[in-house]
């Protein structure tokens, strides 16, 4: 792929999009693997299911600060190749 067409400038829409995206996996963890009873009932994967968790509600809400801080007049250009590591 030419390297013209890795290269995205986000936008408002982005950043709305990523951190809709942010909040579905984070419920949908919540909903249908953290409240499972396998998992609540294992001990150890109680632990491990409550880590991530809170890992994926800190990234919603970082997620959401990052589009409330964005400037779509900032330019920012993201590589997505860097960015999935396909370099």
């Amino acid at each position: 792929m030419d390297d013209d067409l890795n290269k995205i400038k986000l936008t408002a829409g982005h950043m709305h999009e990523g951190c809709d995206r942010a909040y579905m996996l984070s419920s949908m963890f919540d909903e249908f693997l953290l409240q499972h009873p396998a998992v609540m009932r294992t001990p150890e994967l109680k632990e491990k299911a409550e880590t991530i968790s809170d890992a994926l509600g800190d990234f919603y809400q970082a997620s959401g600060q990052a589009m409330a801080d964005f400037d779509e007049q900032s330019d920012i250009v993201v590589d997505v190749k860097k960015l999935l590591g396909d370099e």
